[in-house]
């Protein structure tokens, strides 16, 4: 019987590559499923993609009141977020994930089509990843191109991998055979991103062979959690240094005498 003391770092990482290729595969076959069973009779199909987001950080989860006049309390917003959070009370509030492999992922979506179902790099490496654990190809994995997403990565392009859904429909395959584009190595190309600075995106595997997906996830809100109200106001003035010689003039509070004050 394996234990977890007993499997190997590689192998952990692999487990968790082949969860991602049952989930990638299942939700494929969901739709296909809906396509022949519930659109059968309309000109309907389906599309979709997936992303990985990974908390604390670089991502994370927010809350807001339902009615926002039962809060009072003075207390610092991410103190009252984090209480939310703890409770889990979904009649008083609302949950919701931000961040930037969020904003990512809705891009990667963006990018989907009824053939295309787009994936992230973090996917797209997973998904490979498990694909050669069990020792199996993908021929359907295909690479889209680089495409300009908005609020990704500094605005460099990013990267498009897709699973094709029309892979063995016999025109899109005799275009393959006219197509002289070299095949991608979509680990290469995912493992070069994951290194690159700036990459908005992580995963966490803390028995995997990678180093970028050892590191621990740093809290997003880190630098953000003031606890007092003196160290709001120094950051406020370490941000907004007064200029050198400036006159300060104080503004009149409604009690002084006026009468020679030009402004008056």
């Amino acid at each position: 019987m394996l234990t977890s003391s007993s499997i190997s770092a590689s192998l952990r990482a692999t487990l968790m590559s082949l969860g991602m290729v049952d989930a990638v595969r299942t939700w494929l076959a969901a739709m296909r499923q809906y396509e022949e069973r519930s659109l059968s009779d309309v000109p309907l199909k389906t599309k979709g993609g997936a992303f990985i987001a990974t908390f604390p950080g670089p991502d994370t989860q927010a809350t807001a009141p339902l009615d926002p006049f039962t809060e009072t309390s003075s207390r610092d917003v991410l103190d009252l977020n984090d209480d939310a959070l703890r409770e889990r009370d979904r009649d008083r509030f609302i949950y919701d994930y931000i961040g930037p492999s969020i904003d990512t992922g809705f891009r990667i979506l963006s990018a989907c089509d009824q053939r295309y179902f787009t994936m992230s790099i973090e996917v797209a490496w997973a998904f490979s990843w498990g694909i050669r654990g069990l020792q199996q190809k993908s021929p359907d994995i295909a690479y889209l191109g680089e495409r300009d997403f908005k609020g990704v990565w500094g605005g460099r392009r990013y990267p498009v991998v897709a699973i094709d859904r029309q892979f063995e429909d016999a025109v899109n395959e005799a275009i393959r055979g006219m197509s002289s584009t070299a095949t991608v190595d979509v680990e290469a190309l995912c493992k070069a991103c994951l290194e690159s600075d700036g990459w908005p995106s992580r995963m966490y595997l803390p028995k995997s062979d990678f180093a970028p997906f050892k590191r621990l996830p740093e809290d997003a809100l880190r630098e953000h959690r003031v606890r007092d109200v003196d160290g709001i106001e120094n950051v406020a003035t370490e941000l907004v240094p007064a200029p050198e010689n400036a006159e300060v003039s104080q503004l009149p509070m409604g009690d002084e005498d006026t009468a020679s004050d030009p402004r008056a």
